[in-house]
């Protein structure tokens, strides 16, 4: 891949642009090359302590099962710098991001990671991206898409998914039971023993492996407020 053209996707949950965030480490997934799908941002822990508390998790057999619809388990995918601090004054903030960027831990994870970003948050708490590194190669004039996203809240059932959900089925039942009222005891039973043939095919599909970016990038939105996963624990 020619440097100069590089192209990142970054997926970035909303609740992260307040001045309540902190200098800390990305948490995400690496959908595909440079498309990365932000779920977190954690502060105040050592980055190898994060990696093995990531590691760990990935052995429930509940984040097993999430993960496979992923496409790929979480994993740290660099780092945010912000300049700010309630009741730090500005200089000390510059001097502790400063000190975290040079750490032999952060230097030597970067020269290994499939990809590493360093993100500055602006005072309007927007994210900036400021290198894109893969395996310790530092990638020159990044051309940066950033789409942020609004978590869905499962108490209220919502999700995201590139499927429209048909609500207003009164007209389909409608035609279908005056069509029943036409047939026989007999055709209607088979008819009934047909339709839950193909529900139930209809059904296994949504088993299947999701490729595209798209989808995998959906569910894992999906994931990270799942009660059946500890992803939500990590904020």
């Amino acid at each position: 891949m020619n440097p100069s053209a590089a192209i990142s996707k970054i997926f970035w949950p909303s609740h992260l642009c307040t001045r309540h965030i902190r200098t800390g480490f990305i948490v995400g997934w690496n959908v595909r090359g440079f498309t990365a799908c932000i779920a977190t941002v954690v502060s105040e822990i050592d980055l190898e302590q994060l990696v093995s508390c990531l590691d760990l998790m990935a052995t429930d057999p509940r984040v097993q099962a999430i993960n496979r619809e992923c496409g790929v388990s979480p994993s740290v995918l660099g780092v945010v710098t912000v300049p700010f601090a309630d009741g730090t004054e500005a200089q000390a903030v510059k001097e502790s991001n400063s000190k975290l960027l040079t750490s032999p831990s952060l230097l030597e994870h970067k020269k290994t990671a499939n990809l590493w970003l360093t993100i500055d948050i602006k005072t309007t708490y927007i994210p900036s991206l400021q290198s894109l590194h893969c395996c310790g190669f530092r990638y020159g004039n990044v051309s940066s898409e950033i789409i942020f996203y609004k978590q869905p809240d499962p108490r209220c059932f919502q999700f995201l998914s590139l499927e429209p959900l048909e609500l207003d089925i009164s007209k389909i039942n409608a035609s279908g039971a005056l069509f029943d009222a036409s047939m026989s005891p007999k055709s209607s039973q088979k008819r009934f023993k047909s339709t839950m043939g193909h529900s139930r095919q209809y059904l296994s599909s949504f088993g299947r492996t999701v490729t595209d970016d798209m989808g995998v990038t959906l569910y894992q939105v999906g994931a990270l407020k799942s009660k059946a996963v500890p992803y939500h624990n990590l904020d």
